[in-house]
């Protein structure tokens, strides 16, 4: 967490991934892209973060009752600047499907509503994929959602005056193989 009055802090939290056979049998892919790589300031943390806004739609669709299993979440890769991009990978119900799709459609519309005028080049999409042989499990999935939406992004802390005293800002996530890391500056 960068603390622009006492200085900054790279936090990092890992965790062992463990695997489990898919509960559904459609998979998508959904990505955010084309965002511009910015060093952290307390004016680049009020960007679009690829990351946050996956791990909320997660947050999201397990909150609407909307079942499914996490295949992959990366995003981010260089802690000193915002995240240019991130994807999930998720497994849902047949039936679900088009619950999903229009789900994600008012996602992408909200978001490009947000941002498109001011970062033209951003695309959020979703598409499709092979299913997977295996998923993440269902507690690992649970504690990452949990993590990923209390976490700050963004202005946290302003002074009296309202100045900006404290930011933080999640810039990277690699969830996909044995373990899993997140990386917040």
């Amino acid at each position: 967490i960068a603390d622009a009055s006492a200085g900054a802090k790279e936090l990092k939290f890992t965790s062992d991934i463990y695997k489990a056979s898919p509960s559904y049998n459609k998979a998508y892919k959904v990505t955010i892209s084309g965002l511009p790589a910015q060093q952290i300031t307390s004016k680049t943390v009020s960007a679009p973060n690829p990351i946050k806004t996956l791990g909320n739609l997660l947050a999201t669709f397990k909150s609407k009752s909307v079942l499914f299993d996490l295949v992959e979440f990366t995003g981010g890769d260089n802690t000193s600047l915002t995240p240019t991009e991130a994807s999930i990978t998720i497994v849902v119900s047949e039936d679900q499907s088009t619950k999903v799709e229009t789900r994600l459609d008012s996602a992408i519309e909200s978001f490009n509503d947000k941002y498109d005028k001011k970062y033209p080049e951003a695309t959020y999409t979703y598409e499709v994929v092979d299913m997977p042989y295996e998923v993440i499990h269902s507690d690992v999935t649970e504690s990452l959602i949990s993590l990923l939406y209390t976490s700050p992004n963004g202005v946290y802390f302003k002074d009296d005056d309202k100045n900006i005293t404290a930011f933080s800002c999640i810039t990277s996530i690699d969830v996909v193989s044995g373990s899993s890391t997140i990386d917040v500056v």
